[in-house]
C-alpha cells in the first residue's frame, strides 16, 4: 500500500504541487496528515476534472455567443478575386472566428489582423464549413496556405504557417485552387 501511494504521488507531484505545495508526496519527511490531504485533493480532482473542463468551455462559449459588437468588413484582393472579408481585429472576434457558421457566401471570408508578425496557429473547433486558410506577412505576401481544412468538434489539429504572418484570411474551401493562389503571391487590403 505504501509503495502504491508513493508511485501515485510521484506521478502526480507535478500536477498537485500548485494545489498543495507543502505536501510534497515524494519527500519522505512530510507528515501523514499532509499526504492524506494530497490524496484527498487528488481524488476530488480526478472525480470532477471532466466537469471543471466542461464548465470552463461553457463559460468561454457563453462569452463568445453573447458578445454583440459591430461587424466591420474590408475588401481583400487576392489574385484575380475580390473577397468581402469580415474583420477579426479584436481578441474576442479572433477567438470566435467562423465558429458555428453554417455557410459562407462565395467570395466572402474573414480577415484576422494581429498586432505583429508571428507564427499564428489556427484550428477548426466548432467550425461547420471546410476552409482554405491563407497566412500573409507585413509585406502583404502570402507565406503559407492550408487548403480544404475540415470541420472539427473538440479535439482538433492546429495549423501553423511556415513563415511569420500578421494577417490570416479564411475563405471557402476550393477558393485557393479556383483562383490559382500560391505562396509568394501578394494581396491588397482596401
Amino acid at each position: 500500500m505504501q509503495g502504491e501511494r508513493f508511485e501515485l504521488s510521484k506521478a502526480l507531484s507535478h500536477q498537485l504541487s500548485y494545489i498543495c505545495p507543502k505536501a510534497d508526496p515524494i519527500d519522505q519527511t512530510t507528515g501523514p496528515l499532509q499526504s492524506k490531504y494530497t490524496v484527498v485533493i487528488y481524488k476530488l480532482y480526478m472525480e470532477f476534472k471532466f466537469l471543471i473542463l466542461i464548465a470552463m468551455l461553457a463559460a468561454v462559449l457563453a462569452v463568445i455567443l453573447t458578445s454583440k459588437s459591430e461587424t466591420k468588413y474590408t475588401k481583400v484582393i487576392v489574385g484575380n478575386a475580390e473577397v468581402k472579408a469580415e474583420l477579426a481585429d479584436t481578441p474576442l472576434k479572433q477567438m470566435k472566428g467562423l465558429m458555428f457558421r453554417k455557410s459562407l457566401p462565395e467570395n466572402s471570408g474573414m480577415l484576422f489582423i494581429f498586432d505583429k508578425e508571428d507564427y499564428y496557429g489556427f484550428w477548426m473547433m466548432n467550425t461547420s464549413i471546410p476552409l482554405d486558410i491563407i497566412w500573409i506577412n507585413n509585406d502583404m505576401e502570402i507565406v503559407h496556405i492550408e487548403k480544404n481544412v475540415q470541420p472539427c468538434g473538440i479535439l482538433c489539429p492546429v495549423y501553423k504557417p511556415n513563415g511569420k504572418a500578421r494577417y490570416v484570411l479564411e475563405v471557402n474551401s476550393g477558393f485557393v485552387d479556383k483562383h490559382k493562389i500560391e505562396v509568394g503571391h501578394f494581396i491588397d487590403i482596401t
